[in-house]
């Protein structure tokens, strides 16, 4: 069993991983580099466009000054990811520039298999297993988080979502997709992603249901523990299933092109 400081490493290196893995199996064209205390990820949507400190040593200043220059190079809007309490001494710079965080996430664990998926009144849910099943996940998710770079940047096909260490799931209502989740393996650990529900959707317990699902496939696969990163919205779900909070809040700054474009 891990304890908390060793799940929260795990769940670091599954943060950035989910990045990483929304790069390379999406849309062609993007990079993804890292090195030297940190990764910066320039996809096909601005939703991946990002930055992380991955090595706490490296001084906040430096890592701000090297993500500008990266994305002035390339014309790119970017969001910059930071970790509290961990990577205080950049939130604060952030914070003296006029800057407040747009999304902040709540790192939460599952140690346990849930006792299985929560039985739906109205609607079924399917394991994504074609290009058919992605295509329903791309519109399902989009539509839920409002953003249609999914579908045109990283759920572009079956490789997106379909992979040994990569299991995706999609809720249907009537036939139609209305609600996602998705486990990625890594580090030991499986971290719920994409978990959201249409709105015409919402209130038939598509989203208890589907982390339950997502996360009992994340045990399937050999995980020690289940993360997600939750919105405050999403908390009292998740307790639900039986996450527990872990103590550590990922802050979500978006930023235009840099000045120079």
């Amino acid at each position: 069993m891990m304890d908390e400081q060793q799940a929260i490493a795990a769940v670091d290196l599954g943060y950035a991983e989910f990045y990483r893995v929304m790069v390379r199996r999406g849309a062609r064209g993007g990079v993804v580099i890292d090195k030297d205390g940190m990764m910066l990820v320039a996809g096909a949507s601005k939703i991946v466009r990002a930055a992380m400190r991955t090595d706490e040593r490296l001084p906040g200043r430096e890592f701000l000054a090297r993500i500008e220059t990266f994305f002035r190079e390339r014309g790119m809007d970017h969001n910059i990811i930071t970790r509290l309490p961990f990577d205080e001494d950049i939130s604060e710079l952030l914070a003296e520039a006029g800057c407040e965080p747009e999304y902040v996430e709540s790192a939460m664990w599952l140690q346990r298999n849930p006792d299985g998926p929560k039985k739906l009144k109205h609607g079924v849910i399917r394991e994504v297993k074609d290009e058919s099943g992605a295509v329903d996940f791309g519109k399902a998710a989009s539509e839920a988080f409002g953003e249609s770079g999914i579908t045109q940047g990283i759920v572009t096909g079956g490789r997106s979502v379909i992979a040994p260490h990569i299991r995706a799931f999609v809720g249907y209502l009537d036939d139609q997709p209305v609600a996602t989740s998705m486990v990625l393996l890594h580090a030991g650990a499986a971290g719920v992603f994409w978990a959201g529900t249409v709105e015409e959707a919402r209130h038939h317990g598509f989203g208890e249901a589907m982390v339950r699902t997502a996360a009992a496939a994340g045990f399937d696969m050999g995980a020690r523990f289940v993360w997600i990163g939750a919105t405050r919205l999403g908390v009292p779900i998740y307790h639900k299933v039986g996450f527990t909070e872990l103590g550590v809040d990922y802050l979500e700054y978006r930023f235009p092109v840099p000045n120079g474009h």
